[in-house]
């Protein structure tokens, strides 16, 4: 009496049982991983802008540089005549712009932004010590 029988029969049944079922995805509740991270800006549907966010750069006077131990310190004025004090890093007005550089002649500010063709565009204004 031969084995082989018994043993083929048990194996193709193990296989059969084996198989992995259809692979299905639900994508209900989940977020579309091709769409942006960073949605579109709408106008006004932020939280309203306060102190020195609610300037343009350009409306800030740079009234005194300090250079000291732990870098440089740049003192602004608002047109309502409120003080602020920069450091390299900071952000400032209304389109978030970054101090990139702080020096004996003023302070350096970046604005990025994307174009509709999604380049991005970096504008640097230099505000001048007065």
């Amino acid at each position: 009496m031969s084995l082989l029988p018994v043993v083929l029969a048990s194996f193709t049944h193990s296989a059969q049982a084996q198989t992995p079922p259809e692979w299905s995805y639900n994508p209900a509740g989940k977020r579309d991983p091709f769409a942006a991270i960073y949605g579109p800006v709408v106008e006004g549907g932020g939280p309203e802008a306060t102190g020195m966010f609610r300037w343009a750069p350009e409306q800030l006077v740079v009234t005194g540089v300090l250079d000291s131990a732990t870098g440089p310190r740049a003192m602004v004025v608002d047109p309502e005549g409120t003080a602020y004090v920069l450091r390299p890093g900071s952000y400032v007005g209304k389109n978030w712009g970054k101090v990139s550089a702080i020096s004996e002649a003023g302070v350096v500010v970046t604005t990025e932004y994307r174009t509709g063709d999604g380049d991005l565009v970096l504008n640097a204004l230099v505000m001048r010590l007065r």
